[in-house]
């Protein structure tokens, strides 16, 4: 297996940024950003921020928004709840207690 070279701790601040690490950083953050800003009650959410952040996230890094899109979507069918049939399990409990 092949090891990366670059060494990124050696980059100053703004190599980093321009690097395709940095994209891909910058481009992460952006999407956690959005993510957990949707989750605020309405009235706390900063739409506008959020809006400008997926502007910035699909136009700038196409790339990584869509696999962060597909991401999301695997994860969700995995850790997808499970609905549970309320009347099946009571005749479950009834037909063990007798």
């Amino acid at each position: 297996m092949a090891e990366d070279s670059t060494n990124f701790e050696s980059m100053t601040p703004r190599e980093l940024l321009e690097s395709p690490r940095g994209s891909y950083l910058i481009a992460k953050a952006l999407h956690y950003a959005e993510q957990q800003i949707s989750r605020f009650p309405e009235e706390r959410q900063a739409s506008n921020d959020c809006k400008d952040m997926l502007r910035i996230l699909n136009g700038c890094f196409p790339e990584f928004a869509a696999q962060f899109r597909e991401n999301d979507r695997a994860w969700s069918a995995v850790h997808k709840p499970q609905a549970v049939d309320l009347e099946s399990r009571r005749d479950e409990e009834d037909a063990s207690d007798t």
